[in-house]
């Protein structure tokens, strides 16, 4: 049996695994 391993990215956009909205208003404030 040989291991793979492959290159993941996670998005959370509903704020289930950290609270992002802090960091959505800055973003919004410089745009």
């Amino acid at each position: 049996m040989s291991a793979h391993t492959a290159p993941v990215v996670l998005f959370d956009v509903d704020g289930t695994l950290t609270d992002t909205n802090y960091l959505h208003t800055l973003a919004w404030r410089r745009a």
